[in-house]
């Protein structure tokens, strides 16, 4: 996906998932411009939002790990630039169950 250049991006829920589940979230990211930076993250699982930024031109894979609260079985999974001139790019979301 493309994101805008400025406070634009797009977000999805993953369902399905178990309470107290450990998750990991891969993506690939880049942005259009050098020095910018796309945020790739979850949050809404019943922890604390994490997120990594990417401000390489090239894809590199963004590692991700999460867990479930004990009442969630849902995370939301997000790609956002929040300023710069240029857009950045999310692609491939997975999110895998961890043993």
């Amino acid at each position: 996906m493309q994101t805008g250049a400025s406070a634009s991006g797009a977000i999805q829920t993953v369902t399905g998932l178990t309470c107290g589940g450990s998750y990991l979230l891969a993506a690939w990211a880049k942005v259009g411009t050098a020095g910018e930076e796309v945020a790739v993250g979850g949050k809404s699982f019943g922890g604390t939002e994490t997120y990594l930024r990417s401000s390489t031109t090239t894809y590199i894979q963004e590692p991700i790990f999460f867990t479930t609260g004990v009442s969630n079985t849902s995370a939301s999974v997000y790609c956002y630039k929040n300023s710069g001139s240029a857009a950045g790019y999310c692609d491939d979301f997975t999110v895998v169950k961890l043993p």
